[in-house]
C-alpha cells in the first residue's frame, strides 16, 4: 500500500494532496495541520471532487504515520516570502523543535521529504533534531531551480527543455551554483556553440533567478514548481528507482546538507553523482555550503 503523510496544508501541502489524489499516486493519505478544521476541509473537498479514485484519509494522527512510505513537510508561511526567501528560518526552526517529537514517536521509519525554506538549513536541522540516518532526511533542494535553468537554456538555444541536460547546485534561491561547464545541450557540451551560437551563460544565470522571483512577486508563493518537484522525488523514493536528482543531502565533505545530483531511491539519498567542477566552481560551492552551515549554527 502507498502511504504518504503531509504535514501543513497551506497553498503548496493543499495542492500536493491534489495532484496526488488526481494522478493516483496514493492509497493513503495522512493529513496533518495546526488547524483542525482546514484538515478537514482539504479531505472533504478531495472526496467531493474525486470520489472513483479516493485513497483513504487519515486527519490530524501523528501515530498514523508509523505506517506512511514519506513524509513530506509542507508546513511555513508564505507571507514571509515578501521579505525574503530566508525569512522563515527562525519560525521553520521553532516549528521543527515542536514537531520532531510527535514525528519521532510515531515510529515512523520512511523518508522524511522537507519541502520548507530555506530548504538546505531546515533539512539540515530536521535531520538534528531526529537523529535519524541523514539518507533517511532530504529536501527538493535546487530541483526547481534546475529545472527553471533548464527553461531558460532551451528558449535561448531554441529547443525543447528535454535537450538540455545538468544540475544546479549549492543553495536553493539563495547562493545557486551554475555548473555551466556540465552541461550538455543537444548532446554537445555547453560551452561548445549551439545551433551555430554560444549561450550566454550570464544572461541564463540572470533569467533562471528571475523565474522564482516573478513567481512569487506575482503570487506570493511558488507552490506549483515546489510541488512538481517533490513529485519527481516522491515517485523515485515510491519505485526505487534510482534517479539522480538534485535535492538537499548530507554532503560528508562539507560536513552540512547542500544541493547535490544524488541517486533517490527507497531508503532516500543514496550515491553521489560526482560533478567535475571548474576551481571556481568548487569555491561558490564552499560559499554556498559556508552560508548553510551558519544558518544552521544560527539556530541552535
Amino acid at each position: 500500500m502507498r502511504s504518504i503523510g503531509i504535514i501543513g496544508l497551506g497553498h503548496t501541502g493543499i495542492l500536493l494532496a491534489n495532484l496526488l489524489v488526481a494522478q493516483g499516486a496514493v492509497d493513503q493519505l495522512v493529513l496533518i495541520d495546526q488547524d483542525d478544521q482546514r484538515t478537514n476541509a482539504v479531505a472533504v473537498d478531495l472526496a467531493d471532487a474525486l470520489p472513483a479514485s479516493q485513497p483513504r484519509i487519515i486527519q490530524q494522527d501523528y501515530m498514523a504515520l508509523k505506517n506512511t512510505d514519506i513524509i513530506i513537510i509542507a508546513a511555513g508561511d508564505a507571507s514571509k516570502l515578501s521579505t525574503g526567501r530566508f525569512a522563515e528560518l527562525s519560525a521553520n526552526a521553532a516549528m521543527i523543535r515542536r514537531l520532531a517529537k510527535q514525528i519521532q514517536q510515531s515510529g515512523f521509519t520512511g523518508v522524511l521529504l522537507n519541502l520548507s525554506n530555506p530548504n538546505e538549513a531546515t533539512t539540515a536541522l530536521w535531520q538534528q533534531e531526529l537523529a535519524w540516518p541523514t539518507r533517511r532526511v532530504i529536501g527538493t533542494g535546487t530541483l526547481l531551480d534546475t529545472q527553471r535553468a533548464k527553461v531558460a537554456v532551451a528558449r535561448q538555444a531554441h529547443l525543447h527543455p528535454t535537450a538540455v541536460e545538468g544540475f544546479i547546485i549549492g543553495q536553493h534561491d539563495g547562493r545557486l551554483v551554475f555548473p555551466w561547464s556540465t552541461w550538455n545541450v543537444n548532446g554537445q557540451p555547453m560551452p561548445a556553440a549551439i545551433n551555430g551560437h554560444s549561450l550566454d551563460q550570464h544572461q541564463l544565470a540572470i533569467k533562471s533567478r528571475e523565474s522564482s522571483w516573478l513567481t512569487v512577486n506575482g503570487l506570493g508563493y511558488d507552490a506549483t514548481g515546489i510541488c512538481f518537484a517533490a513529485l519527481r522525488v516522491i515517485k523515485a523514493v515510491m519505485s526505487d528507482s534510482g534517479k539522480i536528482l538534485p535535492i538537499a543531502v548530507y554532503h560528508p565533505q562539507f560536513k552540512t546538507y547542500l544541493s547535490y545530483p544524488v541517486a533517490v531511491g527507497r531508503q532516500g539519498s543514496g550515491i553521489f553523482n560526482l560533478l567535475k567542477l571548474l576551481p571556481i566552481e568548487e569555491e561558490q560551492l564552499t560559499v554556498a555550503a559556508t552560508s548553510i552551515s551558519d544558518q544552521v549554527a544560527s539556530q541552535r
